[in-house]
């Protein structure tokens, strides 16, 4: 995961602040600027694991409800190619490959039917998908910026930026920070203290 530009730009100003700020100004209050790592963070928050599980198994539904319409297609077919065959049969009567000819023409109709209805359930399904997706990433993100603002508050912090984000050439924009300063490791402790309790297996 990566952060806006937007957020790149925020960050550079506000370290070119601390730097650029006359030490007169800098003695009487020095800006506490204080990391974190967002990529780690949201994938050490149990609740990301939730996400991708309950994701998993969305995708193994789907594929088995995809799986079964292609079997019914498959027979549908089949039964199309069947009934082609008797039609151009030169053994049969002309009555007999008309009937046939008939029911070829219905098969191959609920086949195309089939077909548009194959194709706008996958369409449904992967915007469904989508918008899962991205509502738990929305609601777990917004749950790790409040646990951050308030951890950040607590220790005095004047701002708090992403570590994780990469400039616009694909460098680490942060290359160096204090241990002190990164707030990464007492975010997900925080997050993960509600995490359910997993049973261990008895000796």
């Amino acid at each position: 995961m990566r952060t806006t530009k937007t957020l790149s730009c925020l960050l550079a100003i506000a370290l070119a602040a601390v730097c650029l700020t006359p030490s007169i100004d800098a003695q009487e209050k020095a800006v506490n600027i204080g990391l974190v790592d967002m990529e780690r963070i949201f994938g050490e928050f149990y609740k990301t694991k939730l996400a991708e599980g309950e994701v998993e198994k969305v995708k193994e539904i789907i594929k088995s409800e995809v799986e079964e319409r292609r079997a019914t297609h498959a027979g549908l077919l089949e039964e199309y190619e069947t009934l082609v065959k008797k039609v151009k049969d030169p053994t049969l009567s002309e009555a007999v490959r008309k009937g046939h000819q008939t029911k070829a023409e219905a098969k191959g109709a609920e086949l195309r039917a089939l077909d548009a209805e194959m194709k706008e359930y996958a369409e449904r399904r992967r915007k469904q998908l989508i918008e899962q997706v991205e509502k738990s990433k929305a609601e777990i993100l917004n749950e790790i910026s409040k646990v951050i603002n308030e951890i950040g508050q607590a220790d005095g912090f004047d701002a708090v930026f992403d570590r994780s984000g990469l400039s616009e050439r694909g460098f680490p924009f942060v290359v160096f920070v204090k241990d002190s300063a990164d707030l990464s490791e007492k975010v997900i402790k925080s997050l993960n203290a509600g995490a359910p309790k997993t049973s261990t297996p008895a000796e």
